[in-house]
């Protein structure tokens, strides 16, 4: 796991205290070692276990099984970060408000779907389970009174709507409104960046990817191959003082955290040792409403 190039002498005292006491008491009065970097600003957790646990599975408002619109609206409740549905080969990804979430899923043509909700963590931990609702479109289903967005708009109305900036409305049902829509995004995003919070992260080779960016309640996640007994090496670069950027590793179940790195100077860097053969899931991530540049170094080696 990432540690810092110099430890302040006390922390590594204590290290060594706690190397020299017997395994309740280490468990007891040591806990999770952790060592406050040269400027006295970051507190890097050397246990992964220490993580937080995964968010838990979402739970649906109901949802009509049949119905004429052109977009269906999933509302309800998780303690994640954010939801993704996935289901019709375009994940759509919503930040959570106070434990509530509403997402408008546009669909592209008549038919019988079944969309999948998880959950995701501020640092990309997916929730153990799904919430899973199937529903069909049909144009000749009756109207559903009382029917709406999630912007309070008629679903009736999204076919063919364009997104207006700037009057805090969601007009094209895609449950981004404004400057949250591409149409209208201060924030464009990446080449990567159509992919990056999917379930199908875009599995990277070896090298150096410049010009990435994350956006405001994003996270950016990326698959990378690795053989067992392999090693990876990740690294981002980035200016700090422009945004406070986090990174860590999941296993590949998307729950378990393999390696953190998080600190409040620039760049961040991790390395692990896979045991099996997998796709590993590397996520770059900030607090809400941090935006930044960064530039990502991915090696692997026997």
């Amino acid at each position: 796991m990432f540690r810092p190039a110099a430890e302040s002498e006390g922390h590594l005292v204590r290290g060594l205290i706690c190397t020299g006491m017997g395994l309740a008491l280490v468990l007891a009065a040591c806990g999770d070692l952790e060592v406050e970097t040269p400027d006295g600003g970051t507190v890097e957790r050397f246990d992964a276990q220490g993580a937080p646990p995964p968010p838990r599975t979402p739970v649906l408002d109901d949802v009509p099984p049949r119905m004429p619109y052109s977009v269906v609206t999933l509302r309800g409740q998780t303690n994640g970060r954010r939801v993704l549905v996935e289901g019709l080969g375009n994940p759509r990804s919503v930040q959570t408000i106070a434990e509530s979430f509403c997402v408008d899923v546009p669909v592209p043509m008549p038919g019988s779907y079944e969309l999948e909700v998880y959950a995701l963590g501020v640092d990309g931990q997916l929730s153990v389970g799904a919430a899973r609702v199937r529903v069909e479109i049909d144009p000749a289903a009756p109207p559903i009174p009382g029917a709406s967005t999630c912007s309070g708009s008629d679903p009736a109305g999204c076919v063919g709507a364009e997104e207006i900036c700037g009057n805090g409305r969601d007009d094209d049902c895609n449950n981004l409104a404004d400057e949250r829509d591409p149409a209208c995004a201060a924030c464009p995003g990446d080449l990567l960046d159509d992919q990056s919070s999917s379930l199908e992260a875009p599995a990277l080779s070896p090298g150096r990817y410049e010009d990435l960016v994350l956006c405001p309640g994003d996270i950016d996640v990326y698959g990378v191959l690795m053989r067992a007994g392999e090693t990876l090496s990740a690294r981002i670069f980035f200016s700090d003082a422009a945004g406070n950027l986090e990174m860590q590793l999941l296993a590949p179940d998307r729950r378990t955290v393999l390696e953190r790195s998080f600190s409040v100077t620039d760049d961040e860097s991790l390395t692990h040792t896979s045991s099996v053969a997998a796709e590993y899931k590397l996520v770059v991530f900030a607090e809400p409403g941090v935006t930044n540049d960064y530039t990502l170094s991915i090696s692997v080696a026997p």
